[in-house]
């Protein structure tokens, strides 16, 4: 590989890394280059990849082969005396070595990545290695010492206007206070980092805040809600195949099922949450997961009672963080194995037990730290300068203020407008014609010179009934989407059986179907897993795409309604034969009000709003509706769903 052929190489490297973030791929481009390179080409640019690939394996959960790049990259620096990658490198080499639980060695780079750092002026990677630093001290639980650090690389970030830098330094500072039970300075602080994290569309972030603001909730005793949001982190996590978030959802889901005495899933989810642990080599997470066994193992309510596995599973874990100085969790552990022999009457092991708890308890929750509770400088000064601004901002924005109000007051006046009309046109035309002919057919029933046969009257009050019905279809929509557009549909979102709701619709509208002579196949995989949705949501969407499948099929023809699972979502389809739909009546399909080319096949009444009501409630209940369709060959519906876990 030439000079310039391994500079070129190097910078597409550094593309998929700092711009798409896709560290997989960077992984194996990097060990390309590697392969394929010479050090004596360009030393400085083959030491830039060995620290990608080193960076690269620490995302992707592999520390120990991480290191060894690091250490290669370190020398080739320190030979040639590249400063900055110096730095860099001294700084990888500490992540990988906190993921290692080793964090004297990590302190030990991560302060000599600092005096390169602060020798150049390198503020940005300052503020980095301050943050990484209060990782490793809050590991160590030593709070006090973990917040100042926190809080030096939040001032810095602020400074440099990161926003990034400011979210990861939110989540870190919340995890502080959420260690030491203080849930709503906690919840506040991964609040503002979820919103930051969103902003700049950040999926890893993302994942960590959701996953953090789940744990306040469990600490509050609110288990449905931290399941909603372990559930939700766990679906990014899964979809950028995060192992390491993966391994703590999992582990954290099972901690809740202990809590609400479901220890069977609980049991379940330990034991997920270990096997992934120990399939990234995640020593610190292995020790946490036989950590829980342990403790589940010792409950007296579990079925799965065994004091001799849980006794082996704590001790484990015990050794693991008192060799590498995690004082918090060795303290929970030793209370519990305590409590153990204390109920076995193992007096000598209780006693030795439960003085080091106390010890480390004093160590953990120290004067210095309830200090730390009590007096929370940042968000105070977080308050005094957001209330400074918008002072300031304020009579510079009030005009801005009252003319975009009075815009959007002005389109929305218009849109209201419209919308009165359009239910009008409705009322006038759509209800009244109705109303007509069912009056003409009461006037009929009531003549007395007017002799009906039974066939007649059967058929006249076929008639009234079919009027009335499509009467109150249309009254039925109109409240619905006055509903949705008012925020007065409460929809009530629980794990749902989609094939027994699809049931239901098909067999409603067996009657609508058998008119036209058309048959309504289903086709459903076999032990579907559940959706997230709202049941009676569910069925109104289902029923309204197969009402329209309906209308427009031609009559003697087939509906197909299928749902199976894909990925992580469930999806409904609802296909028929009809003519289609062009695309340009694909781009107002799931508008109001909205009269299509085609027509309805056997001169059936259309609100125009089934459609829209269908999309509104999907996207409600989090999942997404589309239609897949070409003139002339039908038109395919598709509802996607979360999948339950």
């Amino acid at each position: 590989m030439t000079y310039d052929e391994l500079k070129t190489k190097v910078e597409e490297l550094e593309i998929v890394i700092e711009q798409e973030q896709n560290y997989k791929q960077a992984q194996v481009l990097a060990l390309e280059i590697i392969e394929n390179a010479n050090m004596e080409d360009n030393s400085e640019a083959f030491a830039r990849v060995l620290f990608f690939l080193a960076q690269s394996l620490w995302r992707n959960g592999l520390p120990e082969k991480g290191l060894s790049y690091a250490i290669q990259c370190l020398d080739i620096a320190e030979k040639h005396h590249y400063r900055d990658l110096q730095a860099r490198a001294m700084g990888v080499i500490g992540l990988l070595y906190s993921s290692l639980s080793e964090f004297t060695k990590s302190l030990e780079y991560y302060e000599n990545s600092l005096c390169i750092d602060e020798n150049q002026g390198n503020k940005s990677r300052i503020a980095i290695t301050h943050s990484n630093i209060g990782v490793v001290y809050s590991n160590l639980s030593n709070f006090a010492l973990a917040q100042q650090y926190f809080q030096k690389s939040l001032f810095l970030h602020e400074e440099l206007q990161d926003e990034q830098g400011i979210a990861g330094n939110m989540l870190n500072i919340g995890n502080v206070y959420h260690l030491l039970s203080d849930s709503k300075t906690a919840i506040e602080y991964f609040r503002r980092a979820l919103t930051l994290a969103q902003k700049n569309g950040n999926k890893r972030e993302e994942t960590t805040c959701l996953l953090s603001i789940g744990n306040v909730y469990v600490k509050l005793d609110e288990y449905e809600t931290a399941l909603g949001y372990y559930r939700d982190s766990l679906f990014i996590a899964e979809e950028y195949d995060n192992k390491k978030s993966i391994t703590i959802i999992w582990g954290n889901i099972g901690t809740v099922y202990v809590q609400m005495s479901c220890y069977q899933e609980a049991l379940e989810y330990f034991y997920k949450a270990l096997n992934c642990a120990k399939s990234s080599t995640n020593k610190y997470a292995e020790a946490l997961w036989k950590g829980s066994l342990g403790a589940l193992y010792l409950r007296e309510d579990f079925e799965g009672y065994n004091c001799k596995k849980g006794e082996e599973y704590l001790l484990e874990s015990i050794e693991f963080f008192q060799e590498h100085g995690v004082k918090l969790h060795e303290y929970e552990m030793r209370k519990i194995i305590a409590d153990m022999y204390e109920r076995e009457k193992r007096w000598e092991e209780f006693s030795f037990h439960f003085k080091r708890y106390h010890e480390l308890k004093e160590q953990v929750y120290s004067d210095e730290v309830q200090k730390l509770i009590q007096n929370n400088e940042y968000m105070q000064i977080v308050a005094e300068k957001e209330k400074q601004l918008a002072i300031e901002k304020t009579r510079i924005q009030e005009r801005e203020h009252v003319m975009k109000d009075l815009e959007t007051l002005n389109t929305k006046l218009v849109e209201a407008d419209k919308a009165k009309n359009d239910i009008l046109g409705i009322v006038v035309h759509d209800l009244k014609n109705p109303l007509t002919l069912i009056q003409l057919k009461a006037d009929i029933l009531q003549t007395k010179n007017v002799q009906l046969t039974k066939e007649q009257l059967i058929s006249t009050g076929k008639s009234i009934a079919s009027v009335a019905q499509h009467m109150n279809r249309i009254i039925s929509n109109l409240l619905d989407i006055n509903a949705l557009e008012s925020g007065k549909m409460t929809l009530k979102m629980t794990s749902i059986d989609v094939a027994s709701v699809v049931e239901r619709a098909v067999k409603f509208h067996s009657d609508s179907a058998s008119a036209k002579n058309i048959i309504v196949l289903t086709e459903i995989q076999s032990q579907l897993p559940h959706a997230i949705a709202d049941a009676e949501g569910l069925y109104e969407v289902i029923e309204n795409l197969l009402s329209n499948a309906i209308k427009f099929s031609p009559q003697g023809l087939s509906i197909m309604v299928s749902c199976a699972v894909e990925d992580k979502t469930i999806v409904l389809s609802v296909k028929d034969n009809g003519p289609g739909i062009s695309l340009e009546d694909q781009k107002k399909l799931f508008g109001k009000f909205q009269k299509l080319s085609a027509r309805p096949t056997a001169g059936e009444y259309s609100t125009g709003l089934g459609l829209s009501i269908a999309k509104t409630i999907t996207e409600q209940m989090g999942g997404m509706l589309e239609c897949q369709s070409v003139t002339g060959q039908g038109a395919n519906f598709i509802v996607r769903l979360k999948r339950s876990l």
